[in-house]
């Protein structure tokens, strides 16, 4: 009686690379798996901090000039393991224009684990006729001098200064 190997089944070796093609399979699957979880998180803190810094940028605008300053913090229970931090800077052209009495520069960083969304905008600051400064440019009596008046008229007078090459008058 002779026996006949091919009615057998499969060899060693057949076993062998069957097993790696699967395994190849596998782990491009679970790669692509992997890397689809890490673009939702990215997507959701992307939308969550956008939303949050628009929210803190409002708070910002709505404190008077003399207490904008640098600020760090978290946004409590209801996001947790997102922080916030906030610094303020003067803003100058150069070394001839000065801005800092009209201009402030606002940075924004809102973090969450290894994320970070960063946010700079620049504001208006004007002066009042009673003497006191007001953020968003609004002013009581708008012929104190160029600068007075709307945020838009305070910004349209720094920049045709500075197009004609001349300092702005300080308030």
């Amino acid at each position: 009686m002779t026996k006949n190997l091919s009615d057998n089944g499969f060899t060693l070796l057949e076993v062998m690379v069957a097993v790696a093609l699967i395994a190849i399979a596998l782990t491009t699957l679970l790669a692509s798996q992997s890397q689809s979880v890490s673009f939702a998180n990215s997507a959701k803190f992307e939308t969550i901090a956008a939303l949050l810094a628009q929210s803190k940028m409002s708070e910002i605008e709505l404190r008077q000039e003399d207490t904008l300053a640098a600020d760090s913090g978290d946004f409590g229970d209801d996001y947790p393991g997102y922080a916030w931090e906030v610094t303020v800077s003067d803003v100058s052209i150069g070394e001839v224009f000065d801005l800092s009495d009209y201009l402030k520069q606002i940075d924004l960083t809102v973090t969450w684990g290894v994320f970070s969304y960063h946010l700079r905008f620049f504001y208006y600051v004007g002066e009042s006729s009673a003497g006191g400064t007001s953020i968003g440019g609004s002013s009581r009596n708008p012929n104190v001098n160029e600068f007075s008046g709307t945020k838009r008229s305070g910004i349209e007078a720094v920049s045709s200064a500075y197009q004609k090459g001349m300092t702005p008058p300080r308030i």
